[in-house]
């Protein structure tokens, strides 16, 4: 998790327990970063991927770390998927698309 310490975009963004994220793309890249950043700040994170091995990957490192993070399955450009993430997630402090 060293790169997002380094990296993270915004020390202005809020912080603290209790807000919620989701990073689409989370599995890899700077979707991945952010992800762990938001994490590192307090963020319950929930990582979107469409491959689920790839997003488990990303959600156990968030773990081993003691942060809260979670797996969503998702497709951006799938209706059906957006419908079904709208229903587990409910409101969002944070979304990264």
């Amino acid at each position: 998790m060293t790169e997002a310490r380094r990296a993270f975009p915004d020390p202005a963004l809020p912080r603290g327990p209790g807000r919620r994220a989701l990073v689409t793309g989370a599995n890899r890249g700077l979707g991945r970063a952010i992800a762990l950043g938001l994490a590192l700040i307090g963020y319950r994170v929930w990582v979107g991927a469409r491959e689920r091995r790839a997003g488990e990957a990303v959600v156990a490192e968030l773990q081993r770390e003691g942060r809260a993070a979670e797996l969503l399955v998702l497709d951006v450009t799938d209706e059906a998927s957006l419908e079904r993430a709208r229903s587990v997630l409910g409101s969002l402090d944070v979304l990264v698309n």
